[in-house]
């Protein structure tokens, strides 16, 4: 057998393919992958002994390929939030994917890569989100403030799915190192949009140290922050979206009173 009839057979196999029935000199097909199949290059499926009944099963014009690398994304993120991420295994996700488990491999190498893979994913859809609000707000930093606060106590972007999987997967992090970029309570990219607008608060008001008091004020927020969402992922029925936002507009307008009342942000003088 020539090599690159190897490299057919080896990609019929990782397929799903099953040569069994040797009679008359044939090999059938008892099970096939079809997704897997479609994503393999024609010329090569055709060069194989079952070549001919795989590019027949495909057609002229192949389906629409699944995205299998997404929907093992999604599966894992579906059965975090379910059962939690130790609960959360390789036949776990594949049986929600409606994947074999070669499909990890092929894509993520392992289920470690499969996880910080979801908690990338997990972290971006909650920053695509915040950049929403952000580009919805005014340009006043008051109210660039005020749009990542309504964010994080929004009805899409404090639920308990996205809830639960945050907090499975920052307390996850000791065990997986690989989750910390997408899962710490110390996120930077986050810090970095509220300490900007503080800042520019800051140099407004004439503070002789802006950096330092926006710092010190974005740590206290975020805690405040984190601390509504441990409340919301122990208490989600009896939760108050209002009370939240009303009392973390009532620390900023204590200490900004010209830029904030209980309502949120106010207009600049």
């Amino acid at each position: 057998m020539s090599l690159s009839e190897k490299d057919v057979c080896v990609e019929n196999a990782f397929a799903g393919w099953h040569l069994a029935d040797q009679q008359n000199g044939r090999s059938s097909i008892s099970a096939i992958n079809t997704p897997m199949l479609s994503t393999l290059p024609r010329d090569r499926l055709a060069s194989g002994r079952l070549g001919k009944t795989a590019v027949d099963m495909l057609g002229a014009n192949p389906p629409a390929q699944q995205d299998n690398r997404q929907t093992l994304i999604d599966a894992t993120l579906a059965s975090v939030a379910e059962i939690g991420l130790i609960r959360t295994s390789v036949s776990e996700i594949i049986t929600r994917a409606g994947l074999s488990r070669g499909m990890i491999h092929l894509h993520f190498q392992g289920k470690d890569n499969l996880l910080a893979a979801a908690a990338k994913h997990s972290s971006e859809r909650y920053y695509k989100r915040l950049d929403q609000y952000l580009r919805d707000a005014k340009s006043d930093p008051q109210y660039r403030i005020e749009a990542l606060i309504q964010c994080d106590l929004s009805e899409d972007g404090l639920t308990e799915d996205i809830v639960r999987i945050t907090h499975e997967f920052q307390a996850a992090t000791r065990a997986f190192p690989i989750l910390a970029p997408y899962s710490d309570t110390r996120d930077a990219r986050l810090r970095r949009y509220f300490e900007e607008a503080f800042t520019e608060i800051m140099i407004q008001t004439g503070e002789t140290d802006p950096s330092q008091v926006s710092r010190d004020i974005t740590t206290g927020l975020v805690a405040t922050m984190e601390g509504f969402w441990v409340d919301f992922l122990l208490h989600p029925q009896d939760f108050d979206r209002a009370r939240a936002a009303r009392i973390v507009f009532r620390m900023l307008s204590g200490l900004l009173p010209d830029y904030f009342d209980l309502n949120g942000a106010k207009a600049p003088n």
